[in-house]
């Protein structure tokens, strides 16, 4: 079984959340230390995610973000601004969390201090819930974050630079795009974007120069997926394996969910899993040798982990179902 650890923030999050479910330490129950489990079990929280070195959760309670020691140990308030916060990202060296709230972009670093304003979307058109700056996602090298917004009247993908000087737009003015994602290099953005034509959705590539943040040439599709007449399935983005050589997805195109590897470079996509089942949310291990994936394969209705050879072959239960239940709601996010 593949380490936790080695996959994502989402994974490493699922990974100590189960160990502290099916055992919490002597001293957490004790009320020495304060585990996530502990606050779980007495308030709820909005969203969790781990620091990129795994010893601090950030999440989000009773409007603020608080840290949290992922050993054990009591928890640090670190802001204390009026409304909501959502999107929480680590930056890549771990020193400072960004985030939506009020409408924008926002960073604040780990140590303490005040918040830093880096966007502010004027009033537009479309549907006001999805107008506002979101769900931010830091470049490899940390000089830049992507994120959504409804500031034209579709929801585009823009960028800012962390100091906030710059915001350029990356798509364009009609296009409907969303699941942005950055290569490793931090040199191209892969995302998916729907229309009338496509509404079951086409991943698009985007070029990017990191020293003008701007695109560069015309956005690069990679797949469309044929229409579903029914209207009940559509592309859910890529995941880029580490190297940047090659894109996970998931396809409709047996009839049921699998998954699928893509060239950046463009070609047919490569089937990989089959079968009378649903795989969904696929990650790449940090090697790049494997995939871990979630599926219903071998009990019905329910859903497991499972790791497969980055290019096909015998998939292996990761986790037992137990501890498996409600991940995918909690952690993966479409």
């Amino acid at each position: 079984m593949l380490s936790f650890r080695a996959f994502s923030t989402h994974l490493l999050t699922a990974a100590l959340f189960v160990a502290t479910t099916d055992a919490i330490p002597s001293h957490a129950q004790s009320g020495a230390r304060l585990t996530l489990q502990d606050i779980l079990s007495s308030e709820g929280i909005g969203e969790t995610t781990l620091s990129p070195d795994g010893k601090t959760f950030a999440l989000t309670r009773n409007g603020q973000i608080v840290l949290l020691p992922s050993d054990g140990g009591w928890p640090v308030t670190l802001t204390s601004t009026q409304a909501g916060k959502s999107g929480l990202a680590w930056s890549p060296d771990g020193k400072q969390l960004a985030y939506a709230s009020q409408g924008s972009i926002w960073i604040v670093p780990v140590i303490g201090g005040q918040p830093h304003r880096l966007t502010n979307a004027p009033a537009g058109g479309g549907d006001p819930r999805q107008a506002t700056d979101r769900a931010p996602r830091w470049s490899p090298k940390g000089r830049w974050i992507l994120f959504q917004s409804g500031r034209r009247g579709v929801n585009s993908l823009l960028v800012v630079s962390s100091d906030g000087e710059t915001t350029s737009f990356l798509t364009g003015p009609h296009d409907e795009a969303s699941e942005g994602r950055w290569s490793p290099s931090g040199d191209a953005v892969v995302y998916v974007t729907r229309s009338k034509e496509y509404f079951s959705g086409r991943l698009n590539l985007i070029h990017f120069d990191s020293q003008s943040g701007q695109r560069t040439g015309e956005p690069i599709t990679l797949y469309t997926s044929p229409v579903d007449r029914g209207g009940g399935w559509s592309i859910r983005g890529a995941q880029w394996s580490p190297d940047g050589q090659e894109l996970v997805t998931v396809l409709q195109n047996s009839g049921w969910d699998h998954l699928y590897l893509l060239s950046p470079k463009g070609g047919e996509p490569k089937q990989i899993t089959d079968g009378s089942f649903e795989d969904t949310d696929p990650i790449f291990s940090p090697d790049g040798k494997s995939i871990l994936f979630v599926s219903n394969r071998g009990l019905l209705e329910a859903n497991n982990l499972f790791t497969i050879p980055a290019h096909g072959g015998e998939a292996r239960r990761s986790l037992r179902p137990s501890m498996v239940a409600g991940l995918q709601t909690r952690l993966f996010r479409p």
